[in-house]
């Protein structure tokens, strides 16, 4: 069910996305899915195991809260159900004194919504001809990145802003 079900493809081909370019080399699979595993013909990493096994569990998760919904998960709530327990996951890390493990298995999920949502930015078309046409409601995850010393935007969605 969860790997077969038709209207999860799109959702599992975006995590798989994701997940091939964290890995470098992996491919759709129900081992990865379902288990949180690569499959046994593909050797991955100890930091970056640990990445496909949190994603998986947030996927199911994901899929599992939404059960009895007409609608099945998206993938920008898995992005943003990622982002929000990574900030937990970086709290475990730091209280282990393990930052830099942190960064070494998190650094590529985290440039990769980076690009993600800057292509998105980048096709906004927020006001046209300069004019001010539509209020928009931001949100917007700013992450102090310790190693660079420096903060990062790693998550900024503009959506026009509606009036009920």
């Amino acid at each position: 069910m969860f790997w077969n079900c038709q209207s999860l493809n799109s959702f599992w081909k975006n995590i798989s996305e994701v997940l091939s370019y964290m890995c470098r080399k992996l491919i759709a699979s129900p081992f990865i899915s379902i288990f949180g595993v690569p499959p046994p013909e593909i050797t991955v990493p100890a930091p970056q195991a640990k990445a496909i096994a949190f994603a998986s569990l947030m996927a199911c998760r994901l899929i599992l809260l939404q059960w009895k919904s007409d609608k099945p998960p998206s993938f920008d709530s898995w992005i943003r159900e990622m982002l929000s327990m990574l900030q937990l996951e970086k709290l475990r890390y730091s209280r282990a004194n393990c930052l830099e493990n942190f960064r070494v298995t998190w650094s590529l999920f985290f440039e990769y919504v980076q690009n993600l949502y800057e292509k998105k930015l980048q096709n906004c078309d927020f006001q046209p001809e300069g004019h001010l046409q539509q209020t928009f409601r931001c949100h917007t995850d700013v992450w102090l990145v310790p190693w660079k010393n420096q903060t990062e935007t790693l998550l900024l969605l503009c959506k026009p802003h509606t009036c009920n």
